[in-house]
């Protein structure tokens, strides 16, 4: 039984190992959608800002217009002041010509405003479009490094199930079925060190029956607590 025991903590290292490699992979995966979804959201508030900033421009160019057209019906007001003979009606013209002087300031105050506003909303826009480079060269870069670990992890993975085919060859058809239902029950983890009567995984004390007998090697044994295989582990094997 010492013989199978130490196959399976020998296919538990290798299992260890298969599974760093691979979550590796995974968190650069991880790592490169967060990049794609970073530069989506940029590119998504970029079109909002701009959106925004043609709308008041439009509404600027729009003013535009009728400040010009206020401007000429003042101007032809002006013209017809000199030809009013009634001084009701020039009073009244007075203050039509007031009005639109009033609304032509009114008008290009927002168009002063509006103008400004777009100075500010093309700084983010910049901003964000900086940002955005960044995050896309970024995002190129981890593109190629996945690319590279996908490989470098499918040669090794090879590898590890190369050696795990033999291992896998030496150890009992039972023992190895247990091994494996535990490894897939117990995160990846079916072997547990016992040192100083405690079970690494669990970290829970081990009964003294058990860790006799667990010294002794001449059975399969499993923690009490977590049902991991368990197995003695040396203190200069520390």
């Amino acid at each position: 039984m010492k013989e199978q025991i130490q196959a399976l903590v020998q296919l538990q290292d290798i299992d260890n190992q298969a599974n760093k490699v691979q979550i590796e992979l995974e968190e650069g995966r991880a790592k490169l959608t967060s990049l794609e979804t970073d530069l989506q959201e940029l590119a998504e508030k970029i079109s909002i800002q701009t959106e925004e900033m043609q709308a008041v421009q439009k509404r600027q160019r729009e003013l535009e217009g009728e400040i010009e057209a206020a401007k000429a019906l003042a101007e032809r007001s002006r013209e017809r002041l000199s030809s009013i003979k009634s001084n009701r009606e020039y009073k009244a013209l007075l203050r039509e010509i007031d009005d639109g002087s009033k609304r032509i300031a009114d008008m290009e105050e927002e168009v002063m405003e509006i103008m400004t506003q777009v100075e500010e909303t093309q700084k983010v826009i910049s901003g964000l479009e900086e940002e955005k480079k960044a995050v896309a060269t970024a995002v190129e870069d981890e593109t190629a490094n996945v690319s590279s670990r996908s490989a470098d992890v499918e040669k090794k993975l090879k590898t590890f199930e190369s050696s795990r085919s033999k291992i896998c060859a030496s150890v009992e058809p039972q023992i190895l079925s247990r091994y494996n239902l535990i490894l897939r029950n117990r995160d990846s983890m079916a072997m547990a060190a016992v040192e100083d009567a405690v079970c690494k995984a669990c970290h829970m004390g081990i009964p003294p029956q058990i860790y006799n007998e667990l010294q002794v090697g001449d059975r399969m044994l499993f923690c009490p607590h977590c049902d991991r295989i368990l197995y003695w582990r040396k203190p200069e094997e520390e």
